[in-house]
């Protein structure tokens, strides 16, 4: 598609639009197209119908789970790795947010105390002689 400003198009190789414009190359990455259309008036028979097409990068927000560290330039290069080896298609760094993801049940785990065998058995036996009886009380009446 051609406009004033530029001439898109789409790289099947890359799987991204294409913005050509003064000689430079820009990946959109998965663009979308703005359509916008006026009614103008033109003359008294021929009313003028205008229609603007633009093709935009479509940004989506996203998060990966990066491992942090300390050092500012560490966590830069750690960051700058990861998606040099996972990221294929254009992006931009809408915002950069560093956070710590905790979780709670293995940092403020307590561990439930287990009864022992002897224990459950011996509850198991007092709970065998009470059906026993019962039972027996049905059988009786």
């Amino acid at each position: 598609m051609t406009t004033d400003k530029a001439l898109y198009r789409f790289d099947a190789d890359r799987e991204t639009l294409i913005k050509e414009a003064l000689g430079k190359q820009e990946a959109l990455g998965c663009g979308k197209i703005v359509v916008k259309v006026a009614f103008k008036k033109g003359t008294k028979t021929q009313p003028r119908i205008e229609i603007t097409v633009e093709l935009t990068p479509d940004y989506q927000k996203d998060y990966e789970i990066i491992p942090f560290h300390r050092d500012e330039v560490a966590n830069r290069a750690a960051i700058a790795a990861f998606m040099a080896k996972y990221i294929t298609k254009p992006f931009e760094y809408l915002e950069n947010v560093v956070g710590v993801e905790i979780n709670f049940n293995k940092v403020f785990y307590k561990p439930e105390k287990l009864r022992s065998v002897e224990d459950i058995l011996g509850e198991i036996a007092v709970l065998d002689e009470e059906l026993k009886r019962l039972e027996q009380l049905l059988i009786d009446n």
